[in-house]
Formats: structure tokens, C-alpha cells, sequence
């Protein structure tokens, strides 16, 4: 792609040429396919994701400062930033939506328990619990202290590293590693 080309053509189009546009278009279209082939949306297809990219190039064509000479890189990244938005924009969207979502209306609510669980709720969540707890005692020591200080008194990472003088970082590798062995434990 020749930048010097593309920044001319880019000064035409903001003054209004079309034909400039459709060639910006042709020159990014491989680009363009790349990233749509490669990207899966939820809830979006092939074309709808080109048609997001020519969207943000066009936008991007508009917006451009004709002084900065960086028209390509300026919306190669507008355009995967784009894409990376849609794709956090429909992951956090998806459990408030569609078929995984459930909409309480006057009858559910009354077929619902309130506050109380079920017995067999509380008695199915009593035997994971010393499940969890035999799992829990079989870790090193330091593993035991971080998640019984976490998991089971819902106390804070920042907390726990204040109290036993402990960085914070360090503090998260070892949950993490905790939780790792902990996951390995109990698929064993």
C-alpha cells in the first residue's frame, strides 16, 4: 500500500470526492476480509462485521487531521479498536440478553422462593462445602490460609497481603496458584 497515495487520496475524499473513497475502500479490502474472517461476534456475521469496518474507515476518513501523514495506521487501528469494542460490547452484553436472560414477571415471582432455600439446595451446598474444606486441607499451608481467608471469610487480597506483609502482586500469584492447585486436586 503506498502511503503518499493514500494520504492524496484521503485529502480528496474529505473534499467531497467519491471516487476517492472507493479507492481508499479497494485498497483496504484485503485488510478489511482479514480481520472479518478472523473475528466471530456474537450475534453479528461475515458481513456485518465488513460492513463495521468500512463503517469505521469511513468514519476514520472523516475524522483524520490531514497534517499527522498516518492515514493508514491512524485507522488500521480505529478499526481493530472497533472490532475489539464489539466483541467486549457482546460478551458483557450476553447474560442480560437473549435466551440466557430470565425476566421476573408478578406469577415467576411468586413461584420462587423468597429468601429461604430449598432443603435439598442447602443440603446438596453443605456436602460441596466439605468437599471444598477436604480439597482445602490437603494444600500447603500458605495456599490453606489465602483461600479459608478469601473463599470462606470473603476477606480481600488487599487485606490479606496488609496483614501478613506481603505485596499485593505476590499476594494474587498465590491465590492463583492456590486455586490452580486446589482445581488440580480435585480433578484427581
Amino acid at each position: 500500500m503506498n502511503f503518499n497515495y493514500i494520504e492524496s487520496l484521503v485529502a480528496k475524499a474529505k473534499k467531497g470526492d467519491v471516487s476517492s473513497k472507493e479507492i481508499i475502500f479497494k485498497e483496504f479490502r484485503p485488510m478489511i476480509l482479514n480481520i472479518s474472517k478472523r473475528t466471530f461476534v456474537h450475534g453479528y456475521d461475515f458481513s456485518d462485521i465488513e460492513h463495521e469496518c468500512y463503517a469505521t474507515l469511513l468514519k476514520c476518513i472523516k475524522t483524520y487531521d490531514l497534517d499527522k501523514k498516518r492515514f493508514v495506521a491512524y485507522a488500521t487501528m480505529a478499526i481493530k479498536n472497533n472490532i475489539n469494542y464489539l466483541i467486549k460490547k457482546t460478551c458483557n452484553r450476553s447474560s442480560c440478553e437473549g435466551s440466557e436472560a430470565l425476566i421476573l414477571n408478578g406469577t415467576l415471582e411468586h413461584v420462587l422462593p423468597s429468601n429461604n432455600e430449598p432443603v435439598d439446595v442447602q443440603v446438596t451446598d453443605s456436602i460441596l462445602a466439605k468437599n471444598l474444606y477436604k480439597y482445602i486441607d490437603k494444600l500447603p499451608q500458605q495456599h490453606k490460609d489465602i483461600l479459608n481467608f478469601t473463599l470462606i471469610n470473603n476477606g480481600s487480597l488487599k487485606e490479606y497481603s496488609k496483614n501478613n506483609n506481603i505485596n499485593y502482586p505476590t499476594t494474587v500469584n498465590i491465590k492463583n496458584r492456590a486455586i490452580n492447585q486446589l482445581r488440580k486436586e480435585i480433578l484427581t
